[in-house]
């Protein structure tokens, strides 16, 4: 299925398409739906070094399989990301076919959209996408968001006060899990308050990728342009996996410091953009 995305001339689309034909080589999917598209430019001119312009490219997928399918959910996520590189990154979610229908007939805010504007790249035709009906018409209320917020969010404002307490207590290793926390709630909510979907993921990582989908305002928070920026983000992501796995680890408490500031930036961006949500949702469309 030969389609057309926005943003890219003809050379940066040829290249997305081959990196989104070797996947489904790999993850034999049943749809392949893009739901947003990023591409940044980067040139440069200086009399004594002479660059070439880059560009990156990062495409937002939804990727469908068979429920029964012995590919789950996070192994397909593995296989995808191990085709990303510097050029172009496929920021995917996966779901199987059932799934994916139920949330359309329940009128869920994220599929409903995908389904309407959503450019599917692939199709075997072996199963067909439910339609939601007058699900934008049933859209997330003040009430809805400002539920979920509270909760999610409200957790991450815990455990931001336990890590302090944790790092002035000398255990570095557990602020840096609290921390993790923090981040996982903070932009699990957000992402929900946003675009309406419930991620389960743990990856601080993809869930930032994944609030880069409706704000540029998080991509500065944890810039990875340098061995430093990445090792302090790895050191954040990791600390999920290794104290579950009892896996053992030391960081500094300068590196907790560090972190601290950049998650409580992240919150505070959080914040501004949940407000501007909420701010969005007027008395009319509250009470269409």
């Amino acid at each position: 299925m030969r389609v057309s995305l926005p943003k890219l001339n003809e050379i940066e689309h040829e290249a997305l398409n081959q990196k989104i034909q070797a996947v489904i080589k790999v993850i034999r999917p049943e749809m392949v739906i893009c739901f947003g598209l990023r591409k940044t430019d980067h040139q440069s001119w200086s009399c004594f070094s002479n660059q070439e312009p880059t560009v990156f490219i990062e495409c937002d997928l939804l990727v469908i399989i068979k429920e029964s399918d012995t590919l789950r959910c996070h192994e397909a996520l593995t296989k995808i990301d191990e085709h990303n590189d510097a050029g172009i990154k496929l920021a995917a979610v996966v779901h199987g076919i059932y799934s994916v229908n139920r949330a359309l007939r329940e009128g869920n805010e994220f599929f409903a959209g995908m389904y309407f504007t959503g450019i599917r790249l692939f199709d075997n035709e072996k199963f067909t996408l439910t339609h939601p009906g007058n699900a934008l018409s049933r859209i997330a209320t003040f009430s809805d968001i400002e539920s979920a917020w509270s909760k999610g969010y409200g957790m991450a404002k815990k455990f931001f006060h336990s890590a302090k307490q944790s790092l002035a207590g000398g255990r570095s290793d557990l602020a840096t899990l609290q921390l993790h926390q923090v981040a996982e709630y903070t932009c699990s909510a957000l992402i929900y308050v946003c675009i309406g979907y419930k991620t389960s993921s743990h990856s601080i990582k993809r869930l930032l990728t994944m609030t880069e989908h409706f704000t540029p305002l998080t991509m500065d928070i944890f810039p990875c342009i340098t061995k430093e920026e990445v090792k302090l983000l790895d050191l954040l992501e990791k600390s999920y996996s290794r104290v579950r796995y009892s896996e053992p680890y030391t960081v500094s408490k300068e590196q907790v410091n560090i972190l601290i500031d950049r998650v409580n930036n992240l919150m505070e961006t959080a914040e501004f953009l949940y407000e501007e949500r909420a701010a969005s949702l007027t008395p009319e469309r509250i009470n269409a």
